[in-house]
Order: structure tokens, then sequence, then C-alpha cells
């Protein structure tokens, strides 16, 4: 079972999604995780200086990036964004690309658990014995001496 979740981690690594231009969903968790790791709080604000100062070519909207009132608004909601935000804190913006596929190899861990859980006996008890010395009530079977 860690066997398993090992390559998946490793091939995940290695296979990492390093979107960072806003084009799809994970490139604008990105750019929102970025944001909350360094600054920790929204709106973004606009930095019309950063451009050299306003320009009517200049517009701050995107696919996932909303201009209001002098701000940049985040599309989505922020949960994904704030659970990749410490991989930010321990190592910059390659540390929330690494978050990711670590969050996915807990999560196949967690499912090997479960499956492991569901699909083997019980342990404690031999295989055809009931647990109890009344009728049994995991299988409904009167129980055996």
């Amino acid at each position: 079972m860690l066997a398993v979740v090992a390559v998946f981690t490793v091939y995940q690594v290695f296979m990492l999604s390093e979107q960072i231009i806003v084009r799809r969903d994970p490139a604008s968790y990105v750019q929102f995780a970025v944001w909350l790791a360094e600054h920790g709080s929204l709106p973004i604000p606009q930095s019309l200086w950063a451009f050299g100062g306003a320009d009517p070519a200049l517009g701050f909207e995107s696919p996932a990036f909303y201009a209001e009132g002098g701000a940049i608004v985040p599309q989505f909601m922020a949960g994904f964004p704030i659970v990749l935000t410490p991989g930010g804190w321990l190592a910059g913006a390659s540390g929330i690309l690494l978050t990711a596929p670590l969050l996915g190899a807990c999560c196949v861990l967690a499912f090997a658990g479960l499956v492991a859980r569901l699909v083997r006996p019980p342990a404690g008890r031999p295989p055809g014995r009931c647990c109890s010395p009344c009728a049994c009530r995991c299988c409904g079977r009167p129980a055996t001496p």
C-alpha cells in the first residue's frame, strides 16, 4: 500500500503541472495562493504604477480574476488556495506547486486505507466464527460455539 502511494507521489512530483499563466483553474489557484502566502489578505490592488501608470490598453481582467473598483478579485472561492498557502510559506511558489501532489498522495493513502479496511477480514476473529455468544449482529446468523 505504501509503495503505491510512494510511486504515485514520485510520479506526480515528476509530472508536476507548473501552470502559472492564468488560462485554466490550476493556474488561478496558484496565483491566488502566491498572493495569500506573501500578503495574507484580499483584495489585490491593481498597482498601476508597476506598469508605468494608467494606459487605455492596460486591463487587469483575466479568465480567473475580475477588476472591481481599483482591486483585482479572484473568481474562485479561497478554499484550495488557502490549503496551498502553507507550501508558499515554506518554499515560495515552488512549494505551492509541490503542495498539490503531496495533498494528492495523502488522499491516495486515505483511500488505500479505506479499501484495506473494507476488503480484508477483521483482525482478531478466526474466519467463520461470530464475535458474540448470542446472535451475531454483523451477519445475522446464530453464533457458533
